[in-house]
Formats: structure tokens, sequence, C-alpha cells
């Protein structure tokens, strides 16, 4: 705007946001017309004039471009020529540091086709080269280092409301092959070592993958559990052990107790009611506990909880891939197959929801059937696909003739979301209907308007009760019902399939914790229009191949000590403007996520502590950046000793004080 420096007369326009003016735009009187001005200010450039360039280093605040304009003899000031607005929305340095050499940057110069003098003007220089218009003279420089400023800042702080029990961790396993042993025979084997534990060790779930496994061998040191196959009860290691000849080994889980959670908002809602993108920076500033013992207690950055998508739990085997899938190096989602699940979920008959008048129709006949009054007078179990319904009247009818069911007549609830909403069946996609029947008997014969296509009855009809499989069309075998891993398109697993790296001569097994997504597959319900895709969570220098031999492992949500526990939480704010969320966790996160930015170890009693040094300006900080990845930071408590059941090793209280701006 140096325009506005030339004494001239011009349009007159709002320097700053004023109401509903923006910066640039011309003032206006009341009737609507412009209102020009004459500036007093008459600015020479080719004259001796001091400038000066005002802004925070990183650039926070913007900018201002000043002049230092003569009024009078012996009087000057100095007069904004321009205003680089920043707003406080940059993360980064936008105009360098302030420590650092400072640059001059000078357009023009040359001809008059370059905005420079006239060719006539361009006389010679003492430099001996090039004329006065290609060069700028610094007379002198003044630099100011800003202190810095705070600026405004809003200080919360949360607590835990009762104290948190805090377990011990390690677990003794004597070796052998009993049911409660850990058999250490094949531990040894240099390209693929791996502990065997007992049918009812506890050993074979994913709770424990990344554990220490502790000997009395000195030589055995960092052996940790990368990947755990509950098909075979095999905890695969990451290196062979010196010896099997051993009495008993130390298991310690990687299964810290949160104490304190906290996460960024992603958008805060204004006043007027419109979601504004999250700018804040967030500083923990504090930290005080009491305990009971002394426990270590993490300050862990942006770690990873598993999810709350919906999956099958499989009955007989984990979902594995048809063949082995190169998914580069990158973390790039790489579609793999899955097949469908057979699952176990419980399912709760609904009557209020049932339509029980006419719900069956005989096919030799086309006479139909009520289902009887009662909670109990539908059954299904999903594991053999067979149900057993109670009519209201006997049926006359036994094993080996054939019904029809009625679309939508029956509803349950199921556990695979924890009976939350009311399902109804069959549908047009079910075996019944479709008759195509995975894993068993396709069914014959054709639909009769709503009803589907002719079941076979089983032993075990009689009277009043009907007994028959909605997964095959035969009077004997079982088969399990079936489902998508992933029940939910959009949902989502983190768990471990085993792999190797593509230029690996010895194809040496890795694990590959990443992300398992269904993008679009619903084959029960007729729907694929895309499938399941990986990614790995940690870049490579070289291609994962991700072995079909070894299925994928769904990181369980369990608590600290390894019982299972509901992924749902409720988070909440300590105010309608507050850029963070209180996220309480009862769930330990996913072992090696997220950065420990400092371990500080509690004594028995209570105590404070000043987290500067570890969160400051130039250091770490909570905010949603423009990855779109929340940052969050959880107090995280754990202790080495001895777990003992029902009897904590130390009660924590913690408290977290943290400052917005």
């Amino acid at each position: 705007m140096v325009t506005d420096l030339d004494g001239a007369t011009d349009t007159l326009l709002y320097s700053d946001a004023v109401a509903d003016k923006r910066a640039g735009s011309p003032v206006l009187t009341a009737t609507g017309a412009q209102t020009e001005d004459t500036s007093i200010w008459d600015l020479a450039f080719d004259k001796v004039t001091m400038y000066k360039i005002e802004f925070s280093w990183y650039g926070a605040v913007g900018a201002l471009f000043l002049a230092y304009v003569p009024v009078s003899n012996g009087e000057a000031r100095w007069v904004r020529v321009h205003h680089l607005r920043a707003s406080n929305q940059l993360k980064v340095s936008s105009l360098g540091n302030a420590t650092l050499p400072i640059t001059y940057l000078v357009y023009g110069g040359g001809g008059p086709n370059r905005f420079g003098y006239a060719n006539n003007l361009r006389t010679a220089t003492s430099f001996g080269y090039g004329s006065s218009s290609e060069h700028i003279v610094k007379y002198g420089a003044s630099y100011y280092i800003d202190g810095g400023d705070r600026g405004t800042v809003k200080l919360f702080s949360y607590g835990t409301p009762t104290t948190v029990d805090v377990y011990g961790l390690r677990r003794t396993f004597t070796v052998g092959t009993g049911n409660t042993e850990a058999n250490l025979t094949n531990s040894t084997s240099s390209t693929d070592p791996y502990i065997i534990g007992g049918s009812t060790s506890g050993l074979t779930s994913s709770y424990y993958v990344g554990s220490k496994i502790i000997t009395s061998d000195p030589l055995d040191q960092n052996i940790e559990v990368t990947y755990v196959n509950p098909n075979n009860d095999r905890l695969y290691l990451n290196a062979p052990l010196n010896s099997s000849s051993i009495s008993n080994i130390t298991v310690i889980p990687n299964r810290v107790t949160p104490l304190v959670g906290i996460k960024c908002r992603d958008f805060i809602q204004s006043s007027t009611g419109r979601d504004v993108r999250n700018r804040t920076q967030v500083y923990p500033t504090r930290m005080s506990t009491g305990s009971t013992g002394v426990v270590k207690v993490d300050l862990l950055k942006s770690p990873i909880f598993q999810t709350t998508s919906v999956i099958v739990k499989p009955t007989s085997a984990l979902p594995a891939i048809s063949a082995n899938t190169n998914i580069g190096k990158r973390g790039k989602p790489t579609k793999v197959n899955i097949p469908l699940s057979v699952y176990t979920g419980a399912h709760t008959y609904v009557e209020a929801s049932t339509t029980k008048t006419a719900a069956i129709k005989i096919v030799s006949n086309n006479n139909t059937l009520n289902i009887a009054a009662g909670g109990s007078a539908v059954a299904y179990n999903s594991s053999t696909g067979i149900i057993t319904i109670t009519t209201s009247a006997a049926h006359n009818l036994s094993a080996g003739a054939e019904i029809r069911l009625l679309k939508e007549s029956l509803a349950f609830t199921c556990t695979l979301d924890n009976n939350t909403s009311v399902k109804v069946y069959p549908r047009i996609t079910d075996p019944i209907f479709d008759g195509n029947a995975p894993g068993g008997v396709n069914f014959n014969g054709t639909t009769d308007g709503d009803y589907s296509r002719p079941i076979t009855l089983r032993t075990g009809t009689t009277g009043s009760t009907l007994v028959f499989s909605v997964t095959t069309d035969d009077n004997s075998s079982n088969v399990g019902s079936r489902a998508e891993y992933i029940r939910d398109i959009g949902g989502g697993a983190y768990g471990y399939f085993r792999g190797f790296f593509e230029n690996d001569p010895s194809q040496r097994p890795i694990s590959v914790l990443g992300y398992l997504e269904n993008r679009g597959s619903d084959r029960t319900k007729g729907i694929e229009t895309d499938g399941y895709y990986f990614y790995a969570l940690d870049a490579t220098t070289d291609n994962i191949i991700l072995n079909s031999t070894e299925p994928f492992v769904r990181e369980e949500d369990s608590n600290p000590i390894g019982n299972g526990v509901s992924g749902i939480t409720t988070e909440f704010t300590l105010a309608q403007l507050s850029s963070i969320k209180v996220n309480p966790q009862i769930r330990s996160p996913i072992p090696k996520t997220g950065i420990v930015v400092a371990s500080i170890y509690i004594p028995a009693s209570g105590e404070e502590y000043d987290l500067s040094p570890y969160f400051d300006y130039n250091k770490e900080y909570l905010s949603f950046p423009l990855t779109n990845k929340v940052d969050s930071l959880y107090l995280c408590a754990s202790t080495q000793s001895n777990y003992v059941a029902g009897t904590p090793t130390a009660e924590v209280s913690a408290s977290l004080t943290w400052e917005e701006q």
C-alpha cells in the first residue's frame, strides 16, 4: 500500500478487519459512496530513509513494515507501509529465525524494463561494476529480540476421580508340556523361534505381544514376543533363546495402566454453532501424584488404542489372506483378500420385534404356523447354524419335511455389537433366500413371495418344536454362520500379520503391526463395491510380503492385567471452548505405539513435578496439526513386580495441569 504514502488523493481503505468489513475494502459513506482521502505523507524512495520490520520470529503474529518519515525539523515518526497478517494460525516459522543472519532481498535494478532507473541515469559507481540502480546501501541496522510473549493462556487441570490400581506385570511359567506350562522345544530355532503356551496357561492371546522374556541364562537379552497365533498357541520371538534347558521363564507384558488421558479436539463449536478447526497449542505444565508404592509413570504421547469397530469372533480360525501379498514399504493401504468368517456371537431372541403370525409356511400344503408366545420360543446357535422354534400349536411335522420362513420375521440382538441393535432375519441375501450356502449345501427350489426357499427339518422336530439349519440344506451337518470379519463398511481394526522382507533371501519372518479396513464389502447382504485394505504402521526400507500361512491377529481390547473390556469410552471437555477432551481409558494402549516423552519414577507418597523441561516452546506440545492426526497424552503407570491376582502393587492418584494458547 505504498500508494497511500505518496501525498495523493485516493480511495480510503480499511487497514484491518472491522465488523463485517475486510481489510482492503473501501470505506463507504452512509449513502454507499466510496470515501476518498489525501495522504499526509509523501514518501520518496530515492531519498535516504529508515525502514523497519516488526515481527515475531516464528511469524505467528504477522509482520509490520514501517518507514521513518520526517514530520518537521527534528521530528519524525514511524508510518505503517504494509501489514502482513498471520493471526496466530501458523505452526512453523514464516519469516525466519531471529537468531539467524538477516538477508536482504531486493527486486528491481538493471534497466527501465525491470523497474530500475532510465538508461541515461544508470551512472557508473565506485564499485567498478554495474550502476547505482543495481545496489542497495545499508546505512545501519538495529535488531530487537523479543523475549517471548505467551499471549492469552488458559489453564486447566484434571485428576483421577478415584485411586487407580496398578498391578505387577511379572509372571512366571514353569517350562514343560503341561496345560499350564510353557513349551520351549522350538524356542532355540535360528530361523523361527517360538514358545508354545499350554492350553490353560493364558499365554495364547495378543495380550502378550510385546512382552519381554526373561530367563536364568545371561545370554538371553532383549528377547520379546512379536506375534501370537491363538490357532496353534505359539508365541513367536524376535530372537532365539540360548537354551531350552531351563526350569522356568518370566514373562513381562508391555501393558501399562492409563491414569489420566487428554487429547486435542479436532474442531471446536463456536457460539454461533459453527465448527472451527482447533489451532490451539497445548503445553502440559505440572503433574502431581499420590501412591502407596513406587511405580513408573510414562508420559506417553499419541499412543494408539484399538478401534470400536465390530468384528466377528471366529470359532475355528482367524482370518488369513488367500495368497502372499506385497504391501510395499511406505505404509500405503494395499488391497488384501479376507474371506468370510465363521463366528460365535450369541444371539438373544427379541419377541417384541418378531412377526409371530404366519412366520412359517409348510411346503406340502401351504398352511402357515405361528410362533408361540414367550421369550424362549426361538433360539439360534450361530456356531452350528441351527434354529429351534416353538410353534403356538402342534404342527404334525417330522424330520425330512420342508418349511419356509417369512422374510425378516425373526428378531435378535447379538453380542458382536454388545446387543445394542435389533436385527431381523432372514434377509434376502441369506442362504435360505439366495440359495448360496458358503461351506454347506446350497438351498434348492425357489422362493414363494416373501417366504424363503424350502428348508429341510432335522431330528428333534416333534410336537410343537421345529429344528432346522439356515446355513446348509441337509439334515445332519452343522455349518457355522458366515459374516464379514469387519462387520461395518468403513470400519477397521489394528492387528498383526506375519511376513518377510522382499529382498531377504532367507525370508526371515517378521511381525507386521498395521490397520485392516473394510472399505466396501458386506457379502452377506450382496454388497461388494470394494474390499479389505491393510497398511503397516511403520515405514520400512524394503517391501513387506505378508504371509498367507499366518492369520491376522487383532489387538484385543484388554485392561493392563489381560481381562477383556469394552473399547467404548466417554470423552468430555472441562469447558465449552477448551481445545482438550479428557479421555478416560481402562484399556492398555497397543504396545510400542506413541512416544515416551519422559519416564518418572514416583515414590510411595505425594509428589509434584514440573513438566516444562519436556513440554515448552520449541519442545513437545499437543495440537491438531495439518496431518489431521489428533495429538494426545496419557499418564501411564507400570511396575515390574510380580503379578498377584486381586492384589495391586500400588494404588495411584494423579493429576495433570496444562495451558492452552
